[in-house]
């Protein structure tokens, strides 16, 4: 699972998955808060969805996106 935006949403949707028995994968682009986010148990890195370069170097294969 890729969680985009570690916010309040995107936390509780992070600690939701884990609950659940779900790997998920965490972004962030606050450098401010990867590390208590890491702190907390949750693999989070760096990286700007907005920016073209990093939705242009994603692979989406095996990708499932849930609304």
């Amino acid at each position: 699972m890729l969680v985009i935006g570690m916010g309040r949403i995107g936390t509780g949707i992070s600690d939701s998955l884990t609950d659940v028995g779900e790997k998920g994968f965490d972004i962030d682009f606050d450098p401010g808060k990867l590390e208590s986010h890491r702190e907390a148990g949750r693999r989070v890195v760096f990286a700007d969805a907005e920016n073209p370069d990093f939705c242009n170097n994603l692979c989406f294969f095996g990708l499932k996106l849930w609304c």
